[in-house]
């Protein structure tokens, strides 16, 4: 009868839909392309996605806390060619033989190098703060998408009061020969602090590596699901279209059959 649902049309609207489907997985490359495409997938995905973003900030985290650790690093040698060159000083204001005008020149000489490595200190700055001044100690650098997931880094403190030269007197060959201890005790602590400091930028690579191949196997994993399998869908289309020829064939030649009845019936 007319207008009543025949199984060629019901075949028709069927490849209508699956030619719809793959048309739409076709152009935005996704297998799912909202919740009720596949809903246990997608929230799987979802999770994955999420973490795998976490993990690419937590790769930006371990950047910043490098360069972190590699401008102390150079703030801290700017700091032991000073002391370096204050050992000197006191090397040569150790020796009787130097008249009160050139040991004037050394003690001029070593009070400018001692407010420079304060000066140092007090600027070594990045991110908006200042570091090497003591005021920030140890910090942990967030490395890895879960809570506590972190590396500890110490950022040490180069001024001349923790260093122990704020003190040092080369105006006597005696304060000069004192402060040879002074002075080798300071380069012992900065020299500790830049170990920690490569110490550190060493966990840092290795937690950088890490949080990359983290960061590919949840990517992976979340595409696996997501992602259109391309052959598959052209395809599946290639098969839609097919049935959906058949199926209009058919609804015609079924449709002619009718007529040719009705027009038995009438005559």
């Amino acid at each position: 009868m007319p207008g009543q649902l025949t199984l060629p049309t019901l075949y028709v609207r069927r490849a209508q839909t699956d030619m719809q489907r793959s048309l739409e997985r076709l152009s935005t490359g996704l297998r799912v392309n909202r919740a009720a495409d596949d809903p246990a997938g997608f929230a799987v995905a979802e999770n994955l996605s999420a973490r795998a973003r976490s993990v690419a900030v937590a790769r930006r985290n371990i950047g910043d806390g490098r360069s972190l650790m590699m401008t102390l690093d150079g703030s801290a040698n700017e700091v032991g060619d000073l002391l370096k060159r204050l050992r000197e000083l006191a090397v040569q204001g150790a020796s009787e033989t130097l008249g009160d005008t050139e040991r004037g020149y050394l003690d001029t000489e070593q009070q400018q190098l001692v407010e420079e490595i304060d000066r140092i200190a007090n600027t070594t700055d990045l991110f908006g703060r200042t570091w090497a001044d003591g005021s920030a100690g140890t910090i942990s650098v967030q490395v890895g998408a879960d809570a506590g997931d972190t590396i500890d880094v110490d950022t040490g403190d180069f001024r001349s009061l923790t260093l122990g030269v704020d003190t040092l007197d080369l105006s006597t060959s005696g304060g000069a020969g004192n402060a040879l201890a002074d002075i080798d005790s300071a380069l012992d602590l900065l020299n500790g602090q830049r170990s920690r400091f490569g110490a550190a930028m060493n966990r840092l690579d290795v937690a950088e590596r890490l949080a990359q191949h983290q960061e590919m196997v949840h990517t992976e994993a979340a595409s696996r699901i997501m992602d259109a399998d391309m052959a598959m869908e052209v395809a599946e289309m290639a098969k839609a279209q097919i049935r959906m020829q058949a199926s209009v064939a058919a609804q015609m030649i079924l449709r002619n059959a009718n007529q040719a009845y009705m027009s038995a019936l009438l005559s």
